[in-house]
Parts: C-alpha cells; structure tokens; sequence
C-alpha cells in the first residue's frame, strides 16, 4: 500500500495507512487522513466555512 500526502497532509498519513490495512476502501482512507489536516490548527492551507485560512 501506498498513501501519498502534500507536506501538510502528513498528520494523516498513519490514519489513512489503518484504515487500508483494516480492510477500508481508497475514499474512506482519504476522508480519515483529510480529516486530521482539516483539524490541524496549524495547517493555513485549508479554508474555514467562512473562506479564511
């Protein structure tokens, strides 16, 4: 398996990684990883509900 991440798409490298090896599929993989850089307070390269980073 391979998960490939920008920079700051690293903090969900290891989420998406278990969600594969358990058996879940690509997309479900993505929204796991993507939902820590989202969370991640110091990522600027994500836009709030309110189109501020």
């Amino acid at each position: 398996m391979l998960v490939i991440a920008s920079q700051n798409g690293r903090v969900g490298i290891e989420a998406a990684m278990r969600v594969l090896r358990d058996g879940g599929s690509a997309m479900d993989a993505v929204e796991a990883g993507i939902r820590l850089v989202e969370a991640n307070p110091d990522s600027t390269r994500i836009f709030t509900n309110r189109n501020q980073n």
